[in-house]
C-alpha cells in the first residue's frame, strides 16, 4: 500500500497525458479496466523513472556541509 501511495503523483501525471486516452483507445474503453491499467503504468513508472530521478536530482544537488568536505580529505 505505501508503494501505491508513493506512485500517486505518477498516476496524477499520466492520467492527464496520452496514456489514459491511448488505454482507452487501444486497450478498453471499460473504465474498470482503465484505472487497473493506469495504476499498474502508473506504480512501473514510478519505480523505472521517477525514482531514479529523484534519487539522481539527490546526489547531485546534495550540499556537503564545508566541516565533512574536509574530513573526506
Amino acid at each position: 500500500m505505501v508503494a501505491l501511495g508513493s506512485a500517486t503523483y505518477s498516476f496524477y501525471l499520466l492520467h492527464t497525458s496520452f496514456v489514459l486516452s491511448w488505454i482507452q483507445k487501444y486497450i478498453s474503453k471499460n473504465l474498470v479496466i482503465t484505472f487497473i491499467i493506469m495504476v499498474i503504468v502508473s506504480y512501473i513508472f514510478y519505480i523505472l523513472v521517477e525514482q531514479p530521478l529523484a534519487r539522481f536530482i539527490r546526489n547531485k544537488f546534495t550540499i556537503i556541509p564545508l566541516n565533512e568536505k574536509n574530513r573526506a580529505n
